[in-house]
């Protein structure tokens, strides 16, 4: 580098003869871990090019999570042009971390880039995972943080360290207080997570680890997502960006969250057509929960019709206005413990995923509007939202949409979150989804203050109404495909 520290790189190659395309790919997690799929990529004839970014697996410097990178990229760059395997055609490939280090190559790239592979990540930490609508991140933050502490033990230590940290982490973040919650569960003070705490989701000290403006140049793109990804809400977005920048992309959303090992495979395989394919593929292929397929269309989200649903005061969620119960519905946030997350788009790998909602939709500061059972399919496609008339003491909510099963099991689909909120009304976009809801089927509408530990929680104590009057209702828009009879 530049400042004369040196990253540690490995070369995989073919074994013809003369130089063949390369893929870039900058690692913070070691060379080993993609070693497979270096492989796999240099059996195909491209030169591979894996390296420890930073600070990390022998690496010199210190690593600084998303700032520098493109800096370092291009110094790499520059190295590889004066190989003797050097080539015109650099690839571009990554995913999660690795996916941010692959946007900071396509700003670093001295000349056109063939194709690039992204996935399960996002141009912009900050709005994506650490602050996204304005409500810190608090369980990916502090998660993210120990697997870099433990990352480089050997596999045993690691293993024992994991083992103990499940319920250290649960006791650090039961009451959802951000500040400290590094001292609790790491037992240290760590310099990253105290930065990102200082600096909220406004603070121009984040702008330099922005790469949006990648967003709409360079080359053809596959982006590849996880409907219960931490990502998923900020890379369909940048995927809608990209696709109206004129960009060829193509898009691949299934069933995973960020860790699904069902996801990798998928994943490597789709990223090796893409880039062996002439022309390169465009669409969408998008896995639609509730019916269990991938479908391909021509871009996600499809054409669609908003129809509401109705939250009244009985519990219910009826389709229009319809009739319905009257009344509102009030909870109290719970003094140090918090509703907890209990599934969804998190880091904390026991929060991962689907779950059973049974627990979550038992407590009293909980609120569930469920719809009578569908007669005929319901399916979504798109960003649900919930707009709620609102009293009580201002602050942040957290949604959830459902679908519950002729047993009444009920599983999550997809979560919205706000940052403070006023106390009349409130706007709430939900991440996008797919989803068919079954006839036999209801749909539910969790509303609540709290998702902890995925995010910091709300002030305890504090009392919220959700209002159904007149003219102030409260509505869940879904974006449908197959529209149901009232």
């Amino acid at each position: 580098m530049p400042d004369g520290i040196s990253l540690l790189t490995d070369r995989w190659y073919s074994t013809s003869e003369g130089s063949d395309p390369i893929v870039l790919i900058r690692s913070p997690y070691g060379r080993q871990m993609v070693a497979s799929d270096a492989r796999l990529l240099a059996e195909r004839g491209f030169t591979v090019i894996v390296q420890s970014c930073r600070g990390t697996f022998g690496s010199g410097g210190e690593f600084v999570p998303m700032f520098g990178e493109v800096e370092d990229t291009r110094a790499t760059w520059e190295w590889m042009d004066a190989q003797p395997w050097a080539h015109d055609d650099v690839y571009l490939w990554g995913a999660s971390y690795l996916g941010l280090t692959t946007w900071a190559a396509s700003r670093a790239a001295p000349r056109p880039v063939p194709a690039m592979f992204v996935g399960v990540t996002s141009t912009d930490f900050r709005r994506s995972i650490f602050y996204p609508n304005g409500r810190f991140g608090l369980g990916t933050a502090l998660f993210w943080r120990f697997v870099f502490h433990t990352q480089e033990q050997p596999s045993l230590k690691r293993l024992a360290a994991f083992a103990r940290l499940i319920p250290t982490f649960r006791r650090a973040t039961r009451a959802g207080v951000a500040e400290g919650a590094d001292r609790r569960a790491l037992s240290i003070s760590d310099a990253p997570y105290q930065s990102w705490l200082d600096h909220g989701p406004t603070d121009p000290w984040w702008d330099p680890a922005s790469l949006d403006d990648q967003l709409t140049m360079g080359p053809p793109i596959l982006t590849f997502a996880g409907w219960h990804d931490l990502f998923i809400d900020a890379q369909i977005a940048e995927y809608e960006q990209i696709q109206a920048a004129g960009r060829s992309v193509r898009l691949i959303v299934g069933p995973w969250s960020h860790m699904s090992m069902g996801a990798h495979p998928v994943m490597i395989r789709e990223s090796i057509d893409f880039f062996t394919t002439a022309p390169r593929p465009t669409g969408a292929r998008i896995w639609f929960g509730g019916a269990q397929e991938f479908r391909e269309l021509p871009s996600f989200p499809p054409a669609t019709e908003r129809c509401d649903w109705t939250l009244d005061g009985g519990g219910g969620l009826t389709l229009g206005a319809g009739s319905r119960s009257r009344g509102s519905r009030s909870f109290v946030t719970t003094a140090g413990n918090p509703a907890p997350a209990l599934g969804g788009t998190t880091l904390f790998p026991p929060d991962m995923g689907s779950k059973n909602q049974k627990k979550r939709e038992r407590r009293p500061d909980v609120l569930s509007y469920t719809s009578a059972e569908l007669t005929d399919p319901v399916t979504i496609a798109g960003r649900p939202s919930v707009r709620l008339s609102i009293e009580g003491d201002a602050g942040p909510w957290f949604v959830r949409l459902c679908d519950v099963s002729p047993s009444g099991k009920s599983v999550n689909i997809c979560d919205g979150v706000t940052g403070a909120s006023p106390v009349r009304e409130v706007e709430i976009d939900m991440s996008p989804a797919a989803h068919v809801f079954l006839p036999g089927h209801r749909l539910r509408l969790q509303v609540s203050a709290d998702a902890s530990p995925s995010y910091a929680a709300a002030p305890a104590g504090s009392r919220r109404t959700v209002v159904d009057e007149p003219e102030r209702r409260s509505v869940l828009t879904l974006p449908t495909i197959a529209k149901p009879h009232s």
